[in-house]
């Protein structure tokens, strides 16, 4: 029988040559209702976790054993938790599922995700709060370029993606030793990634940030593919499910969720209006 695939040996071979058992992977997905460019999409949301490639390479099999067990084919958390609005039945891959199976299949993914050392990561915005400022403001935060009394590049004023993108980029760095690098998985999206891999590169050539020698290679696989993506859309799901319901300090099912996606450490991030504030003071034209 030939030996299964291997995309985390791949990305090794293929994208970093050089990458030791000690190099640090970040596997990183968004949750956006609706993009997270429509006004009506309450927040924005980039989590995962970041890891050694010796911890990943663990993880792989270990979470792919637990989905051929049960069947499916690749994991999206939206597709696990959605049930049939008049039965209220498990629809999909999960159609004739009880509360029972399910609940065994989520808690074998939590063991999974925790048996390893993988620090989560998850930053998160408000996209209400985000469109509140005004558009210059919003170029600013998402990567726009002023010079000479205009602006060179316009950033991305409707898309607040870019925010939290920025900061777990920055955050996974502290996960990691400061003499290795941090290279990035970033679930494949045909329309924010161009702008994302423009936005790494100014990281790249930032003189002022302090953590820019750490930052690797950044690639856009698919889920399928990548199965660190899919413990990182669980994550981001969950989270998602917690900021909507307001349920983080009141110790609800999705907030106990949360609680073991995190269990080898990490924080939830949030931007909040003085956050940005301090952001803004280099924006031109804002005092």
């Amino acid at each position: 029988m030939p030996a299964k695939y291997s995309w985390i040996e791949d990305a090794i071979n293929c994208v970093h040559p050089s990458a030791g058992d000690e190099t640090c992977f970040a596997m990183l997905r968004s949750y956006m209702d609706e993009s997270g460019i429509h006004d009506s999409a309450p927040f924005c949301i980039v989590a995962g976790y970041v890891g050694s490639v010796a911890h990943w390479k663990k993880f792989e099999p270990a979470w792919e054993k637990v989905l051929d067990k049960a069947g499916i084919p690749e994991f999206h958390a939206k597709r696990f938790f959605a049930k049939d609005d008049k039965t209220g039945l498990r629809v999909g891959d999960y159609k004739g599922w009880d509360d029972s199976k399910a609940g065994s299949f989520l808690n074998s993914l939590l063991e999974t995700i925790a048996c390893y050392k993988l620090r989560a990561l998850a930053s998160s915005i408000s996209v209400p709060l985000f469109l509140s400022y005004s558009e210059v403001e919003r170029r600013f935060l998402t990567g726009g370029q002023y010079s000479n009394g205009r602006w060179i590049r316009s950033g991305a004023p409707t898309k607040s993606y870019y925010l939290p993108f920025q900061h777990c980029v920055i955050e996974a760095t502290a996960h990691c030793p400061v003499s290795d690098k941090v290279h990035y998985f970033f679930d494949l999206n045909k329309q924010l990634s161009p702008w994302a891999g423009e936005i790494y590169r100014d990281l790249l050539s930032a003189e002022n940030l302090r953590v820019r020698k750490q930052l690797g290679q950044i690639s856009f696989p698919a889920g399928l593919d990548a199965v660190g993506l899919q413990a990182a859309d669980l994550i981001c799901y969950i989270v998602n499910q917690v900021l909507k319901t307001d349920t983080l300090a009141q110790g609800g099912p999705e907030s106990l969720l949360l609680n073991r996606l995190m269990s080898r450490g990490g924080r939830l991030y949030g931007f909040t209006r003085e956050v940005i504030a301090h952001v803004l003071k280099a924006c031109p034209g804002v005092e």
